[in-house]
């Protein structure tokens, strides 16, 4: 390995997937503005657009996003740990301030002295810093834009917190599915609860609330109504009305882009919505994290088998008038397949009998209905030919609604766990939902918002104090210990940089014969 990369790993492959996903744009944040100290703390870019330059070891030469003050000290400026290596806090209210520890006590950092550190490497108090501590190039205008930066950054708790509360949202799109979204509310209602009762018991005991990091949390419920064009609009002026700490799962349809980009506009957490299909930039940016790409993956397992096994006349069937789920779904099924000029692929919304007679494969874009209703007219499949079917849009036992003629040489994409291991996951869950007298209705609804809960509640103890949405990100990041909370997932891979948190697909045979096949995309 050389110098430079080794140096580039120092603190850790987290530390670097930070300062890399932080350099490609900046989202307004937890101190406001995006100028000057902003600019050379996340990007390591002066306004002027050249590159802040600074030197590691001694002797390694870095620029740009490689000197990036976030790439170690993080968004929020309060720094992190990898085993014996610390990247300490740099956030104002405590560089700023004097540190009386015996081992690395100092005096409070001023705009002439952080200059100096930036410099030299030496502290306040003439204690020389370790070498991983780059030594940067900077002009006095650069060092006082960055103190100036430093000194508001993460200074109190974000919009949406006060003594009492953490108001939380969870946005329901036009197109959600009524069934589903009570499923939902049921166990967001019932977090909320449980969160009161403890407020209220520390109130019982005598504690002095506002001394306390724990808060109980409020989730308003953001119903968006018209086109999705609208919708923006409508969560500016609903945040305007009530500023929440971040957005709690979440229900949407074919669309949610818009609620994607207004959180990364607003540097506003969003926590893991039900979404069958995420917008193209999951996956991008800072705040939005998702269980999986949904039926965009599904069809990208399908593509890949299709290739391996020399596929060369695709055919793509909705049933007639083809959902808007199906497609986005074909939609991204071609996408995967183009560039392939030996694959023929038949687009959606029906395959005639003579299309199926001819196809090497065929994918059936179809709910249980639409199955039963095409029943007929997929008689014409050949045996042989190779059926992929959709278990996202089937629902959770696709292998029931399929014809034991199509079963017995059909593959269902399942980015999800297998049944018999969904089922013995799923008790967990299920106990907490009976207990709280929870209907088990969607199971898949009730287990990812369920999830959801446990992974911002863990994250939220972690923060303690800090209740700094920055934190909070990074706090999930460092999401140890949650990688199989949820049921219908196999794993959840948490880390830095890492915002579509599970990337696997199974393809199993429908019919029960033959291993199921894990694909990692």
């Amino acid at each position: 390995m050389n110098r430079r990369v080794t140096v580039s790993l120092s603190l850790g492959a987290a530390f670097v997937a930070v300062g890399a996903l932080s350099t490609g744009g900046l989202a307004w944040g937890e101190a406001g503005g995006v100028e000057g100290g902003a600019s050379i703390y996340r990007t390591g870019v002066r306004l002027s657009g050249a590159p802040v330059r600074a030197t590691v070891l001694g002797d390694v030469k870095v620029s740009g996003g490689e000197a990036a003050c976030v790439g170690c000290h993080q968004r929020s400026g309060l720094g992190t740990f990898e085993g014996s290596a610390a990247a300490p806090p740099v956030a104002g209210k405590i560089l700023f301030a004097p540190r009386s520890t015996v081992v690395r006590g100092r005096p409070a950092y001023t705009p002439e002295s952080l200059a100096r550190t930036l410099r030299e490497g030496v502290d306040p108090g003439g204690r020389r810093l370790d070498p991983l501590m780059p030594r940067y190039d900077v002009s006095d205008g650069d060092a006082e834009e960055l103190s100036g930066y430093l000194r508001g950054l993460s200074v109190g708790p974000s919009p949406g917190v006060d003594e009492r509360v953490i108001h939380l949202a969870s946005v329901v799109t036009p197109d959600a599915d009524p069934e589903a979204k009570a499923a939902m509310v049921a166990v967001l209602d019932q977090f909320a609860e449980m969160t009161r009762k403890r407020m209220r018991g520390q109130g019982r005991k005598g504690k002095r609330i506002h001394d306390n990091a724990f808060r109980e949390w409020s989730v308003e419920i953001w119903d968006l109504s018209g086109p999705p064009a609208t919708w923006a609009g409508q969560l500016e002026t609903r945040y305007a009305a009530r500023p929440v700490f971040a957005l709690l799962s979440g229900l949407g349809g074919t669309e949610w882009a818009p609620v994607h980009d207004f959180c990364e506009r607003l540097g506003l957490p969003c926590i893991l919505p039900n979404v069958e299909f995420p917008p193209v930039t999951a996956g991008q940016g800072i705040y939005n994290y998702y269980f999986g790409r949904g039926l965009a993956l599904e069809a990208s397992a399908m593509a890949k088998a299709i290739l391996e096994a020399g596929g060369r006349r695709v055919v793509q069937d909705g049933g007639g008038k083809a959902s808007s789920l199906a497609s986005l779904a074909a939609r991204e099924l071609a996408s995967a397949l183009s560039g392939r000029p030996e694959v023929s692929l038949k687009e959606l919304p029906v395959a005639t009998a003579a299309d199926l007679r001819e196809a090497t494969d065929v994918v059936l874009w179809l709910t249980p209905r639409e199955l039963e209703g095409s029943a007929k007219r997929l008689k014409a499949i050949r045996p042989g030919t190779r059926i992929y079917l959709s278990s996202s849009l089937l629902g959770e036992k696709p292998e029931l609604a399929l014809p034991p003629a199509l079963a017995s040489h059909a593959l269902i994409a399942r980015p999800f766990s297998l049944p018999e291991e969904l089922d013995r996951r799923f008790r967990r869950p299920e106990t907490w939902l009976r207990a709280w007298k929870i209907p088990v209705s969607d199971r898949r609804v009730l287990d990812q918002t369920y999830t959801a809960c446990q992974v911002f509640g863990e994250a939220l103890s972690d923060v303690g104090i800090n209740l700094i949405r920055d934190y909070l990100i990074e706090g999930i990041d460092h999401g140890g210990g949650l990688e199989q909370v949820s049921s219908f997932y196999p794993r959840l891979s948490f880390g830095p940089g890492l915002r579509v948190l599970s990337r696997g697909c199974y393809l199993a045979p429908a019919a029960g014969t033959g291993a199921p096949r894990w694909l990692q995309l």
